[in-house]
């Protein structure tokens, strides 16, 4: 049998969860097959003799921990160098699928947490519960700037991702000052974006987040296995988001991120729509004023032509009319088939909507593609009331009366 796997497993069945002081600095002796030795954890000089005698590294105790288990538990950083030399597993598990890495964090033995990164090793389940076992406190920075400098970028990516759906603050500051990235992005989605979601995204963007990215529409299947409950929150996957998508369901996030550089008027790359226009339902004036105090066009449109305005319409969103036009909304804005908005309240038969459009300018006169103005429409439309055509009527007398009769014209 061979000396250093005996000295292991005496050490791992006396006490593998033994204190520092008690676990290897007991006398370990009478080593079988071997002449009768004393060896206390201290004495590096009589491990380095068994391993350079060819003493076995890939032995284990009964509780399936190996040398450099062993060595992680005790924050024994000498030892560990001894072995490490010699080729030895840093990613090897003990029965509880613990690494030496595990153990070292979990006994906050930064010293052999530090080497164990240096020398390689596969981030596994540690960033599950790396803030959890580590606690946040100056001594880990030491770990976090060796991780920065050997992790792979989807792996600092999985840390930041962790701290920030752990809502870890704390973390993900200490993380973004070891350069661990705040435009970290898993498959298309930024950290913004989850940071939005869990509603704190004040470190990300003390850092340089880019709070005008975007999911884009193709990575949003590609995201449905791992980020499935955050996405609820962007309501489509058929469509790109930018980092206001999802902040429509809190406005402090909301005007938090137009306080700090998220652009009212930003366009996304394939549906063209600026957020405005997907913010016109009642219940969304808020976020409408936010846009339009952070000076949003006020009548922007979409991929099928419409602004705003048509939307608050349709949507029969008096409050959300008032407010566009009292920002400067085009009323007399024609829709991608070229009827102006008041045709379309009229066809609607919405009475207030036209009211509204006709008190702020709008131009009873114009007509639309068939030559018809908007009174017209009205005394054509199915169950066109009296009321709307006593509004276009009287309007009309009183621009005539004016000597304000014409307009835009006919769309041609």
């Amino acid at each position: 049998m061979d000396p250093l796997s005996i000295i292991a497993g005496i050490a791992g069945v006396a006490g593998f969860a033994a204190s520092k002081t008690n676990g290897m600095r007991k006398l370990i002796s009478d080593i079988q097959d071997a002449p009768e030795v004393a060896i206390t954890a201290a004495n590096t000089g009589a491990v380095s003799a068994l391993v350079k005698a060819g003493a076995s590294l890939s032995r284990r105790t009964p509780e399936g921990s190996t040398a450099l288990h062993l060595c992680a538990l005790l924050d024994d950083a000498a030892t560990a160098v001894l072995i490490l030399d010699r080729q030895a597993n840093t990613n090897s598990k003990d029965r509880e699928s613990r690494t030496p890495l595990n153990i070292a964090t979990s006994q906050h033995c930064v010293g052999v947490a530090c080497l164990l990164v240096e020398r390689g090793f596969q981030l596994g389940s540690l960033a599950q519960d790396i803030f959890t076992t580590l606690g946040i406190d100056g001594q880990w920075r030491q770990l976090l700037r060796a991780l920065s400098t050997q992790l792979r970028t989807s792996e600092k990516t999985r840390l930041v991702f962790k701290a920030v759906e752990d809502s870890n603050a704390a973390g993900l500051s200490l993380l973004l000052e070891e350069d661990f990235g705040a435009n970290s992005s898993d498959r298309g989605m930024a950290a913004v974006h989850l940071a939005v979601m869990a509603g704190d995204m004040a470190a990300l963007v003390a850092h340089g987040a880019d709070v005008n990215c975007h999911v884009s529409a193709g990575a949003l299947e590609a995201l449905r296995g791992g980020y499935i409950k955050q996405l609820t929150a962007l309501r489509d996957f058929n469509h790109e988001h930018s980092a206001l998508t999802p902040a429509t369901d809190n406005i402090d996030v909301f005007r938090f991120l137009l306080e700090h550089g998220a652009d009212p008027n930003l366009r996304l790359p394939v549906r063209g729509t600026p957020c405005l226009n997907e913010v016109c339902d009642i219940g969304y004036l808020p976020f409408c004023d936010a846009l339009l105090r952070a000076g949003a066009d006020p009548s922007p449109r979409d991929v099928a032509g419409c602004t705003p305005l048509y939307w608050a319409i349709w949507l029969q969103n008096l409050h959300l009319m008032s407010l566009l036009v009292e920002y400067g909304a085009d009323v007399n804005a024609r829709l991608g088939d070229g009827v102006t908005l008041l045709h379309k309240a009229v066809w609607d038969n919405k009475f207030l909507e036209a009211e509204i459009l006709l008190a702020h300018g709008a131009d009873s006169f114009v007509s639309d593609r068939t030559g018809r103005t908007p009174l017209q429409s009205a005394d054509e439309a199915d169950g066109g009331s009296v009321e709307m055509k006593r509004l276009l009527a009287g309007n009309e007398a009183a621009a005539v009366a004016a000597g304000g009769a014409g307009g835009a014209g006919t769309v041609g």
